[in-house]
């Protein structure tokens, strides 16, 4: 600790430890808490359920009122009804019967009501409409999670397949 012989210098020396106590305080708040944490894997879980039944309306029910979905190729659907529509072309184009996976594995609270999330999804076991099968998918999403009447649903999600890990530099 420097020797302080003035007013300034101990006024910049709080300063600066409450600085420091405030960033780490900011940081441990960007983590979301276990029960946060837990519903959102839930929500995460519901949607894999979903797919696995070929649930259009499940799915498109995990999405708020003004929800979106953008996909790998870059088409926006916005909207449950919309997203919902989608996937049952999905499912009817050899999608049904396959297993859909994601994982959450970056999660950052940017309020105690909102949640962005960073990981991976997976399909496989598909088949085109002749029982053909087809190459597995992969990729990674980013997901805008909000809670509103006590439940966390998907207001945004983006999906590519560039990329099939989440990694940090």
């Amino acid at each position: 600790m420097p020797n302080c012989k003035n007013l300034t210098c101990a006024i910049a020396l709080v300063s600066t430890l409450c600085l420091g106590l405030s960033a780490r305080v900011q940081a441990a708040q960007t983590q979301p808490d276990a029960p946060t944490r837990a519903a959102i894997t839930q929500l995460l879980a519901t949607y894999e359920d979903a797919w696995d039944r070929a649930d259009a309306g499940g799915l498109a029910a995990s999405y708020t009122s003004d929800g979106d979905l953008m996909i790998p190729t870059g088409q926006l659907f916005a909207g449950p009804s919309a997203i919902g529509a989608f996937y049952g072309s999905v499912f009817a184009r050899g999608f049904a019967g396959s297993h859909g996976a994601g994982e959450a594995q970056h999660v950052r609270m940017l309020s105690p009501e909102m949640a962005i999330a960073d990981g991976t999804w997976s399909i496989v076991g598909i088949h085109d409409p002749k029982g053909k099968a087809q190459p597995d998918e992969r990729g990674v999403f980013t997901a805008v999670i909000v809670r509103a009447d006590g439940t966390w649903k998907l207001a945004a999600l983006r999906e590519q397949s560039s990329g099939t890990s989440v990694t940090e530099p």
